[in-house]
């Protein structure tokens, strides 16, 4: 199909233009149009994506610095804690600050591990190989320091063999030697004895020896308990199908005029006086108490004898004035009433 404009003729002009080119060039445009729009869409995307990308890394770049600084931190907490090798102890950290309570370091020069006590450095282990290390020098005039290696506290020194006294007679602080506070004199002996410490293993603190020594509850129920009043007078016992022998009296030689009957049952009194005889720590009533005294020179004085007291006849027999009589007592009422017997006059000193 052929266009045809005008009537032929100059300005006329026949196109020899398909409506299928026309239509073919209509498609086409159109597709470079959506082709144009896809591509500033995909530019679109693109920057949208750089943006998230330039979001990321500065929070990784955030996270790095966080990071380098922790490490940081950690670092210089261990700086300030070991000091690394040193040929004498330091007196500030490796950055110049006050020493941490426990900071370490080695010590090249001592050859060991030194740690700082607050105060002072000592040695992580003991300082002696052993159980005690002894120095002993000829002290030149006037010397005030003599070395030797020690843990601090665990050192004694001798002057010529006198002991002196630390942190008055002498200091030592350092591990390395100690300082007299007065300088010996030329010749003298300084005798350093230093002593190893050690640690005892498998130990039991005082609270878990109480909890492991605790009475348990079957004593006294399943097994017998121990009584610590078995021996005592006043401990009553029960005595089934047994036999005593071998028992002892107990003699006391009486200073004063008190017959004490906790002390024993055989009493022995020189009279050089007048005297009032009293006794004490009797049984209580239904029980028996008994015991000898022997008199010397008992009739050159007068006796006053305890309350109480009878006598066969109700007559006090006449006791000897240079010579030993033997008299018993014994009692069941507590000390009430009182029997007296002479066992034996005048029976020689």
């Amino acid at each position: 199909m052929a266009i045809y404009r005008g009537n032929g003729g100059a300005s006329d002009i026949t196109t020899g233009v398909t409506l299928n080119e026309v239509t073919a060039l209509t498609i086409r445009a159109e597709s470079a149009s959506e082709t144009a729009v896809a591509s500033a869409t995909a530019a679109a995307a693109s920057e949208a994506s750089a943006e998230a990308d330039a979001i990321i890394a500065a929070s990784s770049a955030t996270d790095a610095i966080a990071s380098a600084t922790e490490a940081l931190a950690i670092y210089d907490a261990f700086d300030d804690r070991y000091l690394g090798s040193k040929a004498s102890a330091p007196t500030v950290d490796n950055d110049g600050n006050a020493l941490l309570t426990g900071a370490l370091y080695w010590d090249t020069t001592l050859n060991e591990l030194r740690i700082f006590s607050g105060s002072s450095w000592i040695a992580v282990g003991s300082s002696v190989n052993g159980t005690a290390s002894r120095q002993v020098y000829t002290a030149t005039a006037s010397q005030t320091t003599f070395a030797i290696t020690y843990d601090v506290g665990f050192i004694d020194v001798f002057l010529n063999g006198v002991k002196l006294i630390a942190g008055t007679d002498f200091t030592a602080t350092n591990g390395t030697n100690i300082v007299l506070t007065v300088g010996a004199a030329a010749g003298d002996l300084v005798d350093i004895v230093a002593y190893g410490t050690f640690d005892v293993a498998n130990t039991y603190t005082q609270a878990a020896a109480d909890a492991k020594f605790v009475e348990q509850a079957s004593i006294g129920v399943t097994v017998q308990a121990y009584d610590a009043n078995n021996t005592t007078a006043t401990n009553t016992q029960t005595l089934t199908n047994k036999t005593i022998t071998g028992t002892v009296e107990t003699k006391v030689a009486m200073g004063a005029n008190d017959i004490d009957l906790s002390a024993g049952n055989y009493f022995t009194k020189t009279i050089a006086a007048d005297t009032t005889l009293t006794v004490s720590n009797v049984a209580p009533s239904g029980s028996v108490s008994a015991f000898v005294l022997e008199v010397t020179n008992g009739g050159a004085y007068t006796i006053t004898f305890f309350a109480g007291v009878t006598w066969a006849a109700a007559t006090a027999p006449t006791l000897t004035e240079a010579g030993v009589d033997t008299l018993a007592f014994f009692t069941s009422d507590g000390g009430t009433t009182w029997r007296g017997f002479v066992l034996g006059l005048d029976m020689g000193i």
